[in-house]
């Protein structure tokens, strides 16, 4: 079932964001912020499936690089965002064709630069990210000018012959809905979206069926026949459609990935620790590979010792036998034996 699901949000540096930290973290690329020196590495973020700019002719880095250089307020919102839920029933090629459409009419109806990424399109949450500058583009795509009139104060739109800024979302959704089911509708799919609420689609609540006396006192002790069992089910559908109305509602002001945003401020966070502890492993590893070496030497130096020890005892043993005096002692013993023999063979 095609779900419709559009929402819109502000990149604010008063909420510590910014619109490099953003670009990076949905087109999974690494963007220097010029303005903070911060690097913004997330080019080993998954499911990123298409990245295209509309309207601009730079680089992404360039791109947001002069949004964040053209605002100079600590709390200047230097991009929207708008993100779609697309359609499950198109193909991938439609879906890109689809979401390339609204940025290329986002780009023409405010004159802002668009930066697309489709995330999980091979997902049962395919969506898509269209980051939006708040400056309209000029000189053919290389500079960014002025604010667009979405960004308008209420005085000035009022000046200008404008409605309210709300207007601008309402134009938007609208237009979301046309393109989505002009495509399903090429597709051959039968698929529709809505913008429209639940209740506003008329989906609130099923009749219910009156009981009467006899069927109340049934309930109350635990009696079921076929009318009771109906009006059972009538309530259970009805208390079901009470909780989708509340959760459209809440759709609609809740962004699609709101761990994106956490991410996206904690990422580059969280590389570096990945990266500390990377660091912190080669440097065990080879710790490791230093004192296998070192109870290595050891086991040899004893092993060495044993032998020499060995070879000493058996000097000191060879030392005791060949002692010189005892040698003389001998050699005296010796001669005087000779002596005494041959003194008795002359005799």
């Amino acid at each position: 079932m095609a779900i419709y699901h559009l929402s819109a949000k502000a990149i604010s540096r008063s909420k510590g964001r910014s619109a490099t930290g953003a670009a990076a973290y949905r087109a999974a690329e690494r963007i220097v912020d010029e303005r903070t020196g911060i690097v913004h590495d997330y080019e080993r973020k998954k499911g990123v499936d298409f990245c295209k700019i509309i309207g601009w002719n730079g680089t992404r880095s360039e791109l947001w690089n002069a949004a964040e250089a053209a605002e100079k307020r600590k709390d200047s919102v230097v991009a929207r965002e708008y993100e779609v839920a697309l359609p499950t029933e198109l193909s991938n090629i439609e879906k890109t064709k689809l979401a390339i459409g609204f940025a290329m009419w986002l780009n023409q109806q405010h004159g802002v630069a668009v930066d697309l990424a489709i995330h999980g399109i091979n997902t049962k949450n395919p969506h898509a990210h269209l980051l939006t500058s708040t400056r309209v583009v000029e000189d053919n795509g290389f500079r960014l000018g002025d604010k667009a009139a979405r960004e308008w104060s209420g005085t000035k739109r009022k000046q200008n012959g404008l409605g309210e800024s709300k207007d601008d979302l309402i134009e938007a959704r609208e237009a979301w809905e046309q393109f989505a089911n002009v495509m399903l509708e090429r597709s051959g799919s039968d698929a529709r979206i809505d913008r429209r609420s639940l209740e506003d689609q008329g989906i609130d609540r099923i009749p219910g069926v009156h009981l009467g006396p006899t069927n109340n006192h049934f309930m109350k002790r635990g009696i079921l026949n076929s009318k009771i069992e109906q009006s059972n089910d009538i309530q259970s559908a009805n208390d079901e459609i009470k909780n989708l109305v509340e959760l459209d509602d809440k759709l609609q002001e809740i962004p699609m990935s709101t761990f994106e945003i956490f991410a996206e401020k904690t990422g580059e966070t969280l590389d570096e620790i990945e990266r500390k502890i990377k660091k912190e492993r080669l440097q065990e590893a080879e710790l490791r590979r230093k004192i296998e070496a070192v109870e290595k030497l050891a086991d040899e130096m004893k092993t060495e010792q044993r032998k020499i020890k060995s070879e000493r005892t058996e000097l000191i043993q060879q030392r005791d036998e060949l002692n010189p005096l005892q040698v003389i002692e001998e050699n005296k013993i010796n001669k005087i034996c000779l002596l005494y023999t041959s003194d008795a063979a002359d005799e």
